[in-house]
């Protein structure tokens, strides 16, 4: 198999992975935690009621690395990715 039917074979395979278990994982998880974000979240946390708790959560930053940007990194990092795609 020639390099470029790899690359081909890796970017279909990491495509539907993304589709069947990174982009689902990742709707649950954000889901999970926007709820974190509001400031009701953390009242049963307080030590006293007359003290306002914000939220510690002020942002949640997720996302899922893109099929060509997964391939540099594994070029990139050939020591750890030694064998390759």
């Amino acid at each position: 198999m020639t390099r470029a039917e790899e690359l081909y074979n890796f970017l279909q395979e990491y495509e539907a992975y993304v589709e069947k278990n990174l982009e689902p994982a990742h709707e649950r998880i954000k889901k999970f935690v926007n709820h974190w974000r509001e400031a009701e979240y953390w009242t049963g946390y307080a030590s006293s009621k007359d003290v306002a708790i914000p939220s510690p959560v002020r942002s949640i930053f997720t996302r899922i690395k893109r099929p060509e940007k997964v391939i540099d990194k594994i070029f990139l990092k050939q020591d750890i990715y030694h064998d390759g795609l």
